[in-house]
Order: C-alpha cells, then sequence, then structure tokens
C-alpha cells in the first residue's frame, strides 16, 4: 500500500508550496504578502525626507542605492523605504542610549532606598530593530532577502541559507 505523503507539493518536491521539509512554513520575505516588483521604474521622483537626521538620510540612500543596482527599484516603494530608514535611525539612536547608560538605570526611591530598573531603551531598541529588519525584507534589500526573491547572484548567496532553504 502506497504512501500518501501530505508534505509533498503537487509536483512531488517537498516545500514547493512554501514549506520547508518537516512541513513548517518557510521564514524569509516570499511569505510576507508582499511582492516586491521585479522590474521596478528606478524610482522616479524619489527624494530623501528632510525630516529624517544623518543616520536615517544615509540608511535611506544606501537602501535606495542596492535596490537599484538589483532593478528593484520602483516609486511604490518610498513609504517602505522612510519607514525603514526612520526605523534604522530609532535604532541607533536607542542603542546609543544603552552603550552610554547601561541595560540597567539605577535611582533611589522615594523613602531613599537605592532602586534598580530596566533601561527603557533597550525595548524600544529591540521594537525598532524587528520594524526595521521587517521593512528590510519587504524591501527586498540584503543578500539572503534578494536570492529569497529570485534577484541576486549565486556567487553571493550565503551557503548556510542555501542548506537551510534545501
Amino acid at each position: 500500500m502506497a504512501k500518501n505523503n501530505p508534505k509533498k507539493s503537487p509536483e512531488g518536491q517537498p516545500g514547493a508550496e512554501g514549506k520547508d521539509k518537516l512541513g513548517r512554513p518557510r521564514r524569509g520575505p516570499q511569505n510576507l504578502g508582499v511582492k516586491v516588483p521585479q522590474k521596478g521604474d528606478g524610482g522616479k521622483g524619489m527624494r530623501c525626507p528632510g525630516w529624517l537626521g544623518s543616520i536615517g538620510k544615509t540608511a535611506w540612500r544606501n537602501a535606495k542605492k542596492q535596490m537599484a543596482k538589483q532593478g528593484i527599484l520602483d516609486s511604490a516603494d518610498a513609504p517602505a523605504l522612510e519607514l525603514y530608514a526612520a526605523a534604522y535611525e530609532e535604532l541607533r539612536m536607542h542603542r546609543r542610549d544603552v552603550m552610554k547608560n547601561g541595560a540597567r538605570l539605577e535611582g533611589v526611591s522615594e523613602r531613599g532606598y537605592p532602586t534598580e530598573r530596566p533601561n527603557p531603551a533597550v525595548s524600544a531598541a529591540n521594537a525598532a530593530a524587528t520594524r526595521a529588519r521587517a521593512l528590510f525584507a519587504c524591501l527586498g534589500i540584503g543578500v539572503n532577502y534578494r536570492a529569497a526573491l529570485g534577484g541576486s547572484d549565486p556567487d553571493e548567496v550565503d551557503e548556510f541559507n542555501q542548506l537551510y532553504n534545501s
């Protein structure tokens, strides 16, 4: 009696429908629900927002340059690119605070006893990093994300990522 394997796709290849060898959904930009255009319009008319600080502006320009180099830059990406740059700048700002003041803050209670509490910049930095990482993937920036979208050179693909996704 032949076994029916529900983890195999109609083509008979495991993982063809976005699942790994164990049947779990794959992680990565292919499962974010956002399709990155393969041939963008080059971002005509996109301008770096003036309200970003120097770190955000640098992140915005670098991301735009990477997307243009891959041919996936589209003017419809402008809001996501702006949000990515803002999240990256926020991450760096909070990270600087943690490096300066530490992960724990010392103080004195109302009754004069020494206290110690978590630095709120730690959780704010983690939240900003999560947003920046999600937008990074959504925009198709980075070797691993481009590889998952089919937009990178084979020589650039990380061997571990190939092993993980096979």
